[in-house]
Order: C-alpha cells, then structure tokens, then sequence
C-alpha cells in the first residue's frame, strides 16, 4: 500500500483572499478511505495550532499521482 498525501487549502480568517496548499503525508501505509477517515481529527488539530488560518477543502491523494499521470502519457507517446 503506498503512502498517502492530505493535500489542504487553507485561507486566513482575516483575509480570505490569502488561501496557499498545505501538504501532509501520513507515515504509515494506509488506503483512501483510511486517510478521509483520519483527515477530520488531523485538521481539527492542526486549526487548533494555527488559529489564524481556516480550512476551505482538503481531499486525499497519492503523493506522486501527478508524475505518474506524467509518466504514463510520456510512455503512450512513445509507443505510438
């Protein structure tokens, strides 16, 4: 089972305009139900730190999804 990745948008409360990705990758081997199971409690600990940003919407994801999206059109084009 490969690692899993929280990817998180968040925003300042004081100034919603300012919203950047947050990134976290869980240490132990776990599939996407099992992170969306776990994302809730993270986050909720994770705003209790940072009381200045808010979370706008999160989804789980493989790590390295969008280099292997990458690689496997790079090898369709050559075999074609």
């Amino acid at each position: 089972m490969p690692l899993i990745e929280l990817v998180v948008a968040v925003c300042l409360i004081a100034n919603p305009d300012t919203c950047k990705e947050q990134r976290f990758q869980f240490t132990e081997h776990m599939t996407l139900t099992g992170c969306m199971l776990r994302a809730e409690p993270f986050l909720a600990d994770w705003t209790r730190m940072h009381g200045a940003w808010k979370v706008e919407r999160w989804t789980c994801n493989y790590p390295d999804r969008r280099e292997r999206k990458a690689d496997a059109a790079a090898a369709q084009t050559l075999s074609s």
